[in-house]
């Protein structure tokens, strides 16, 4: 088992077929192995992920169109959830390039700079932290994205296919058992999905990278 903290180390191992198996929370990643290093499909974790637009409790806006000139704060540019944030934006006409974005380092700092008054409007994963307590302490979540594969789990391509299949029927299975669910209860996810595949394939298209 080997806890890869920095990216560079992922991307390294993944590009010389150092690891058997690879499973990342940032989505990107494990597309990236799939299309670049031919790693092969295994699953996704439910639920999906999210971009959450986040707006303090005593905001004005009501809707994702009047965020537009407002001041947006995301985790930094290049990490998986600001890019995924800035999709969906794009796709609803919102381009941040022309409007006033600041980027943080941590997605915590997002609701401090929401907090402090720094900004008026944040993107954050819908599986972080912040996210999770966000409305819990009376603020508002005005957007939710579309829904993109999260926590995916991929196999070096000498991982056999009857391997690879026998490895999803096990995962689907985690939820039948008490060990299994306490298996899922402890990583922190409902249950694996094995269906995700296409929409894998297609993620990094709409990062654009």
């Amino acid at each position: 088992m080997v806890f890869a903290r920095e990216f560079k180390q992922l991307e390294d191992g993944m590009q010389t077929g150092r690891y058997d198996f690879v499973i990342a929370r940032p989505s990107d990643y494990p597309a990236r192995a799939m299309r670049d290093y031919g790693y092969s499909y295994i699953s996704s974790s439910k639920p999906d992920g999210q971009c959450l637009i986040i707006v303090p409790k005593d905001s004005a806006l009501k809707s994702l169109s009047e965020i537009k000139g407002k001041r947006i704060v995301l985790p930094e540019q290049v990490a998986y959830m600001s890019r995924f944030c800035m999709a969906e934006l794009r796709d609803k006409g919102i381009d941040l390039n022309k409007d006033r974005v600041q980027f943080v380092r941590e997605q915590a700092a997002v609701g401090f700079y929401i907090d402090n008054k720094f900004a008026d409007v944040g993107g954050v994963a819908s599986y972080s932290g912040l996210a999770r307590k966000w409305e819990k302490d009376g603020n508002r979540v005005l957007y939710k994205s579309v829904l993109q594969p999260y926590f995916p789990l991929v196999a070096n391509k000498k991982i056999r296919p009857e391997q690879l299949k026998a490895i999803q029927a096990e995962l689907l299975a985690l939820p039948d058992s008490e060990a299994g669910r306490e298996i899922l209860q402890r990583i922190g996810v409902e249950r694996f999905d094995t269906s995700s595949e296409l929409r894998m394939r297609e993620l990094l298209k709409w990062l654009n990278i």
